[in-house]
């Protein structure tokens, strides 16, 4: 699924899309190299936290777009991966974490 795809499943809000949409573009190689070890740790002390919080959405998303092609690859539907992921209700759970820390405006 390309981002332009994703990013409205997601249900930001304007700047915050916006704003994915160009880190993305102006930081492509940096988020998958990022990417690569986000969720290494042997104790929940994963590398995507030491992040900021705009560079770790960011990282989500594009494991998000990687996630749907592993699934397209074998047959699943969109309508079965969009619910099966969730998408809206990480979003805004994500959304309300920022908000929490004062993130909230990007």
């Amino acid at each position: 699924m390309i981002l332009e795809t994703l990013l409205p499943q997601l249900e930001f809000q304007s700047n915050i899309e916006d704003a994915v949409k160009q880190k993305m573009i102006k930081s492509r190689r940096q988020v998958e190299e990022i990417a690569a070890t986000a969720y290494s740790s042997n104790d929940f002390d994963f590398l995507l936290c030491k992040r900021m919080p705009l560079t770790r959405l960011v990282v989500v998303v594009y494991l998000l777009t990687q996630k749907y092609a592993e699934y397209k690859a074998i047959g699943v539907t969109d309508e079965i991966i969009l619910d099966t992921c969730t998408i809206n209700s990480m979003a805004k759970l994500a959304f309300l974490k920022m908000m929490l820390f004062g993130f909230a405006t990007l």
